[in-house]
């Protein structure tokens, strides 16, 4: 949001007004006006004061002390700010601006759903103003409601087709909701207006390499660097794209260089960890894991990812651990369930892996290997009175279909249902398809035809009952 021309209207206002006050006070004013536009807050905010001591007529005082709320958000003093907006809006409740200027403050504080609210009363009393719009959409897109920052986006642009800012918004809404090609055409319609907007070029970069235009998506994270040097959030999205093109030291050198700039920017943090696992520094990944949860302490993908590399440090209790603190702080994420029943896997607890595959289908009904694991433990658990042969053909066919049948490892978890259900022409038939996949690896492959020699003997198979 460009603050000051959220309040020129009214400052102008003022300036005019200035000479139906008494003398003193109209200059004090046009001289906080003066100073507001010349970027000099602690000025302005002393000559409002100044002009406030006065005494002035209850619709002059309302302007004031919304002017004066803006120049204390320019200061970050969003409390002030907060205070002259409450009082200006007691004085004039139809003031759009106050209402505005207030959703600034609040938004300084974090309050969204406040800000929110009082946008959406701002445009109640303004419908025609394209700032509040677009101003009300980058709160939206902020709480990843997509399709409400579209709409406020699109009004914006429809109230003013060259409006730069709500063509980038619009342009980031589309990336997120998946729209890449309308959101390039936004992003290049917004730069052509404003070519000096950093932010732009690095939502375009973000939209070009999710197209998989890597070098298009370089140059434009390059732009944004040469525009704004000490642009974290940019130089982490070139040192990930630096990854992506197989550059890993360029990758590392962005993002240190992102963590320099800002040592508390967690993506950066989380980028760099998934490099150094990547690279097999497992230590140096969950030392990056754990500050990122000492900073967000209720980061439940942290956990997941210092889980993983704990599990491939060979520290498994710990990896255990941090999936349990995990799903305490979301006990309905999905993924989360699913790391732990694979974690429980790794360990040969079966039972509270089976546990925790039934309850990750739940959670993630489109979720591919979850469904293949928990049709291979029903159909295949080292105990009896755990395994159920019919159910684990539903689940594994299951498992097929959201693979649309080409996924080896699922053919192969239906063989071994069948299998368990005493249908072994089926067991053989799935098991052989499974088996024709060229792409199998070399010890899967091993596996799956040591299954299919025990289904030509009329044998199921059975996970051997090991803790591991």
């Amino acid at each position: 949001m460009k603050l000051l021309s959220l309040g020129y209207s009214a400052l102008a206002f003022l300036t005019c007004a200035g000479a139906c006050l008494a003398q003193t006070a109209g200059e004090l004013i046009t001289q906080g006006v003066d100073a507001q536009r010349k970027g000099n807050p602690d000025l302005a905010i002393t000559h409002y004061t100044s002009a406030l001591a006065k005494g002035l007529d209850s619709r002059f005082e309302a302007i004031v002390l919304q002017n004066r709320a803006l120049a204390w958000v320019e200061k970050f003093s969003w409390q002030k700010a907060i205070a002259d907006a409450d009082a200006a809006l007691k004085l004039n409740p139809s003031s759009a601006t106050a209402y505005a200027v207030r959703a600034e403050a609040r938004k300084g504080l974090r309050e969204n759903d406040r800000a929110i609210l009082d946008y959406s009363e701002a445009i109640k009393l303004e419908p025609g103003d394209p700032i509040y719009l677009n101003n009300r959409g980058n709160l939206f897109d902020g709480q990843q409601k997509w399709d409400l920052a579209l709409q406020d986006f699109d009004n914006a642009i429809k109230i003013q087709p060259r409006y730069a800012h709500a063509l980038a918004g619009r342009g980031e809404a589309r990336r997120n909701l998946g729209q890449f090609e309308k959101a390039l055409e936004d992003f290049n319609a917004s730069i052509e207006l404003d070519p000096k907007n950093p932010g732009a070029y690095n939502n375009r970069g973000l939209t070009q390499a999710s197209l998989g235009k890597r070098e298009e998506a370089q140059a434009d994270f390059n732009k944004a660097i040469d525009l704004l040097p000490n642009f974290a959030p940019a130089y982490n999205n070139r040192g990930f794209n630096y990854a992506n093109l197989g550059r890993p030291k360029d990758a590392q050198t962005d993002y240190n260089h992102a963590l320099k700039i800002d040592p508390a920017y967690t993506p950066a943090l989380n980028n760099r960890a998934m490099l150094r696992v990547s690279e097999g520094s497992l230590k140096d990944a969950i030392a990056d894991f754990s500050e990122i949860l000492r900073l967000r302490p209720d980061n439940i993908h942290a956990y997941n990812n210092r889980a993983a590399a704990y599990d491939k440090a060979g520290q498994p209790d710990k990896a255990l651990a941090d999936l349990d603190t995990a799903i305490k702080l979301a006990p309905q994420d999905g993924q989360t369930h699913k790391n732990r029943a694979i974690a429980y896997v790794n360990r040969g607890r079966w039972d509270e892996a089976l546990t925790e595959f039934t309850t990750a289908s739940t959670l993630l009904p489109e979720d591919v290997e979850t469904w293949n694991w928990l049709g291979r433990l029903l159909g295949s658990h080292p105990k009896d009175e755990l395994r159920d042969g019919t159910k684990a053909i539903q689940v594994a066919t299951k498992a097929c279909e959201l693979s649309q049948w080409k996924n080896a490892d699922c053919l192969d978890t239906l063989g071994a249902a069948h299998a368990e259900a005493g249908d072994f022409e089926n067991a053989k038939k799935y098991a052989q398809q499974a088996l024709a996949d060229p792409n199998v690896p070399a010890p899967t492959r091993q596996r799956m035809e040591r299954r299919f020699s025990l289904y030509q003997q009329g044998l199921p198979y059975h996970i051997p009952a090991i803790a591991r």
